[in-house]
């Protein structure tokens, strides 16, 4: 056999092996990936099933989990001769759950079998190559040296070209995966750090992807979420679902979720499925109501002066006139009666028409103003306030309550609870009575001016509350907790950067 016979040979075998032995690693990453993946899904489908009522009975009837053991103690055992991937959870009650599933992934054992024949094939045609090389030494060996030199020379030559066109396909793949892990790593913090919710909603109405912004709006996490449908994830809020469903190409649609007003924007995917932005304008919503309502009040104390100043001049030439006639005595008491109670109305009538110039932001104990009330009218407050120190206008404050407090005491309460808390951008204030309440059918109508559910009242109580809680820019709304048959009046005081 000749030398180029022999080199031909050689070059071939390391060929083989080469290719051989890159299909070795290639299926073995496939083995190694696919059994990673393999074990999320299985993550996935224990808490699942660990999140509904039932689980152990749920997870005994699953046939991939052969064996399970809560607090030491075997639940299940099956017999299974394929490989086993052990989990492990803290349930609700502390109990710890070990539950060991068979591997029943086709793609797994295919890439098993696949990376053990290339691993035989590469063996051989190693051993192969080394018998070759050294049937090819041996047979140099019988040569003049100098017959020998040139060909062991080229054959160094071909061996580092070989090397580094090797290491040249090595630094290629290292700067693609590189290249691919910044992509992902730029596009995870990307959709982590938006202020804007982002849902993709796959092509089978599934979902696909949610970043920690929609999990917070929604109150869930990745894990509930992905690969739940669309009807189920969106129960509370079928409307979504049902624009989803309807979508052309984009809609747009203002809805609430979970006490939050939220702007979604729906788009269609051109490889199908939906991408929904979802945008947190519960503020912005507030501040809209908050200034419709202040232009309706100006609107209605413009009119309120006219009239009150009307009214009050006719009173004063009234009560000049009965104040001269003297002859029936009984009837002029009466009549100055009448007269000082219609200018105790009017009074009200004025304060609740008379705009405040300025509004004087500045803390204050909100404790020592609650004692303060609570001396004033005789009638046990409980205060839970997690901010002692606000920042408000104190006699406004103290007005709205007061006005509150005596609302509730002429509807019989015994008891008044006044929860205060400071959220995001705003002061959440709750004043709870056990008193009478209010009927449904009149809930809507009691901020009106001169409404009133009893006989002998003006009508403006709450109408100047509405009033002046618009003016520290709040808004204030009616609200029932019917477990503890209280009557409650929630009020929401806008806080700006520097507290105002």
């Amino acid at each position: 056999m000749r030398k180029s016979h022999y080199a031909l040979l050689i070059f071939a075998q390391l060929l083989i092996l080469l290719i051989f032995s890159n299909s070795y690693a290639l299926f073995r990453q496939m083995e190694k990936k696919s059994l990673e993946n393999y074990q999320e899904l299985l993550e996935l489908k224990l808490d699942k099933i660990l999140s509904r009522p039932g689980a152990l009975n749920e997870l005994e009837k699953e046939s991939i989990f052969v064996e399970i053991v809560a607090d030491n103690e075997l639940i299940k055992s099956a017999p299974s001769a394929a490989k086993k991937i052990i989990l492990s959870r803290k349930l609700q009650d502390g109990k710890e759950l070990i539950v060991a599933a068979a591997v029943n992934w086709p793609l797994y054992y295919t890439s098993r079998q696949s990376k053990n024949l290339y691993s035989a094939m590469s063996i051989f045609f190693l051993i192969t190559l080394f018998i070759t090389c050294l049937t090819f030494l041996i047979k140099l060996k019988k040569k003049p040296e100098a017959e020998i030199e040139p060909e062991i020379a080229g054959w160094q030559s071909y061996l580092q070209s070989l090397s580094q066109s090797k290491n040249l396909l090595e630094e290629a793949v290292q700067a693609k995966e590189k290249s691919l892990q910044e992509k992902e790593e730029l596009t995870f913090n990307l959709l982590n750090n938006l202020e804007f919710g982002i849902i993709v909603v796959s092509s089978d109405s599934k979902i696909a992807l949610i970043n920690p912004t929609a999990q917070k709006i929604f109150a869930t996490t990745f894990a509930l979420a992905k690969n739940t449908h669309l009807t189920d994830f969106f129960q509370k809020q079928p409307q979504i679902a049902a624009a989803i469903n309807e979508l052309k190409i984009k809609s747009y649609l203002e809805t609430e979720i979970n006490e939050r007003f939220c702007a979604l924007t729906l788009l269609k995917l051109e490889k199908g499925g939906v991408l929904i932005l979802i945008e947190d304008i519960t503020e912005k919503h507030l501040r809209q109501k908050i200034a419709a309502d202040k232009n309706r009040f100006l609107e209605m104390s413009e009119i309120a002066s006219t009239i009150a100043h009307e009214i009050k001049n006719s009173l004063n030439v009234i009560l000049g006139y009965a104040r001269i006639a003297t002859e029936q005595p009984e009837k002029i008491e009466a009549l100055f009666l009448e007269i000082e109670n219609l200018n105790q109305f009017i009074e009200n009538f004025l304060q609740y028409a008379r705009c405040v110039e300025k509004v004087k932001i500045a803390s204050f104990n909100i404790k020592q103003l609650i004692n303060g009330l609570q001396e004033k009218l005789s009638l046990p407050i409980e205060l839970n306030a997690e901010e002692e120190t606000i920042e408000s206008d104190a006699l406004i404050l103290k007005q709205i309550l007061s006005n509150l407090l005596i609302n509730a005491q002429q509807a019989g309460a015994t008891k008044i609870r006044i929860f205060l808390q400071k959220k995001p951008g705003y002061y959440l204030i709750e004043v709870a009575d056990n008193g009478r309440g209010i009927p449904p059918e009149v809930r809507e109508k009691i901020w009106l001016p001169f409404f009133s559910a009893r006989k002998d009242g003006s009508g403006l109580g709450l109408a100047i509350v509405k009033r002046l809680v618009n003016l520290l820019n709040g808004e204030i709304e009616l609200i029932k907790n019917s477990a503890a048959n209280e009557t409650i009046f929630q009020i929401k005081l806008m806080i700006t950067e520097n507290g105002r």
